[in-house]
């Protein structure tokens, strides 16, 4: 974990009585692989699609071609993998071959050590937003449960939707001229 630099938002936090962390990427990645029982994450576009819908997510993100993506996100993938943190499986999964992420036995070790760590206290996101870890935790959990295992092509259709419907989690990540071009494409493009 590191801790914050501006001495201003420190006195204010602590001011307050709030007990503050802020993440590394790898430890918002080992949340996210822990949460659900430690369930295995099915795909690595899931981990991009989850931190991307993620309102208070640490990552930055562009869309490519069909799928969002966060360079930083994935380092912390190859960094997670190559230290023994997380496992990649090749997996059948409704008939579909997929790589399945899982925590390692380390991995769950460190992931149980940092959430008793952590578990009361408020993570400092992005420099200025601040959440109950608690919070964080359910959130992640909550994410997980919803898109973990659905297919590409039902990720798509979702942030379709979601583009339709105006969500919230999309103008944080997208410029308003780049959501009013998807709107257009999808209500003429037949989509």
């Amino acid at each position: 974990m590191s801790t914050i630099n501006n001495e201003w938002k420190k006195s204010v936090l602590e001011k307050a009585g709030l007990q503050y962390i802020t993440l590394t990427g790898e430890e918002w990645v080992l949340l996210l692989a822990g949460a659900d029982s430690s369930s295995p994450i099915l795909g690595e576009y899931t981990f991009h699609f989850i931190f991307f819908l993620y309102p208070f997510s640490p990552f930055n993100f562009k869309t490519l071609l069909i799928a969002p993506y966060s360079e930083q996100l994935d380092k912390c993938l190859k960094r997670m993998l190559d230290g023994g943190i997380l496992i990649k499986e090749i997996k059948v999964v409704n008939t579909i071959v997929t790589e399945a992420y899982k925590l390692s036995l380390k991995g769950n070790t460190v992931y149980r050590n940092l959430k008793n760590k952590i578990y009361k206290k408020q993570v400092l996101i992005n420099n200025h937003i601040v959440r109950p870890v608690a919070n964080v935790l359910n959130e992640l959990e909550s994410l997980k449960k919803t898109y973990n295992g659905r297919e590409l092509f039902k990720l798509l259709k979702l942030l379709i939707a979601k583009v339709k419907n105006n969500d919230f989690a999309l103008e944080l990540r997208l410029q308003d001229h780049e959501i009013q071009y998807l709107k257009r494409i999808i209500r003429y493009g037949g989509v």
